[in-house]
């Protein structure tokens, strides 16, 4: 058995008792004892056995796997999982300033080094060298491409998703398959997202989060609370993988060499030029369609611009 089969076993029904769970974990070299040491207090030890390995013995397995694995294995595992990935939506979850942003671009540029292009979806941004793509368009990005949609949230929030634009762009996350493009949407919380994008994911990447924030957060994520990091390492990352092999693990990746904090703001002023190129883009892509010029508005006051309707007329000549 590997390392990936190991972290995918499915034991629920066949660890039953304590003695189960430590003759098993040790058949697999996986310290059973240095698990429950390192992990509860010596007086909370017997309610851990009870808790995770009688009431629940399937996720008390997979967090004593999680726990002793070797940390540079479980990345390898993520490379792999990742290289096998040819489409799909991978969710970003946690809450502000946990490391999402940096988390989307050192995923995508491994997937870079794989052979696969990288898009920016959004406004103008200071990116990495690997990003060749930047639109605000969608239909302007090639097929075969990771495609980043950083604090997605924002834009197809719950109070935005009869809109156009959000209705656009989720009716294409099914058609996503057919042109081998795998998006990665970030959010501080799926509880002000779209509904419609918390159903088709493929991996789910979960920061840490506040009780108060998963207490408030969509069914999915509360379902997975046992796993969700509680720590200001931002380092640290819940992976959920529910495709074919379904892991559950986490893993702490650490910031590369060419990172810079200028790079996770999502919300930065533009400057003039980038200002006026971004509404070019929209107009371009709502051209034909109603409040065009008051749409454009309203989204450049999002990014520190406060012309007026009437001299955004007078930019466009209209």
């Amino acid at each position: 058995m590997n390392k990936t089969e190991l972290l995918s076993a499915n034991l629920q029904g066949k660890v039953r008792t304590v003695n189960d769970a430590r003759m098993w974990l040790s058949s697999h070299q996986i310290e059973f004892d240095r698990f429950l040491e390192d992990t509860f207090t010596h007086e909370s030890q017997a309610d851990a056995f009870r808790r995770f390995f009688i009431e629940d013995p399937f996720l008390g397995v997979q967090k004593t796997i999680n726990h002793c694995l070797d940390n540079g294995i479980k990345i390898e595992i993520l490379k792999e999982l990742l290289s096998r990935l040819k489409f799909g939506q991978c969710l970003f979850i946690g809450q502000q300033q946990s490391g999402k942003t940096a988390l989307m671009f050192i995923l995508a540029e491994w997937l870079s080094n794989m052979g696969k292009n990288v898009a920016w979806l959004g406004a103008p941004a200071k990116l990495p060298s690997f990003i060749k793509i930047a639109t605000a368009d969608y239909y302007e990005i090639p097929e075969n491409c990771v495609i980043i949609l950083d604090e997605g949230a924002v834009r197809f929030s719950q109070r935005n998703s009869m809109t156009s634009e959000s209705k656009e762009f989720f009716s294409n996350i099914p058609i996503i398959s057919h042109k081998d493009q795998i998006l990665f949407l970030s959010a501080q919380s799926l509880a002000l997202t779209d509904v419609y994008s918390t159903h088709l994911f493929i991996a789910m990447f979960i920061k840490s989060m506040t009780q108060p924030q998963i207490l408030a957060e969509r069914s999915i994520v509360k379902e997975i609370r046992e796993w969700i990091p509680f720590t200001n390492d931002k380092t640290v990352t819940y992976v959920r993988w529910v495709i074919h092999p379904a892991l559950n693990f986490t893993v702490r990746i650490q910031l590369p060499n060419w990172w810079d904090s200028e790079l996770s703001k999502p919300y930065s002023i533009l400057n003039q030029v980038d200002a006026e190129a971004y509404a070019r883009q929209l107009w371009e892509k709502w051209s034909g369609q109603p409040d065009v010029i008051k749409r454009i508005t309203q989204e450049l006051k999002r990014k520190g611009h406060n012309k007026s309707q009437l001299e955004w007329k007078k930019f466009f000549g209209v």
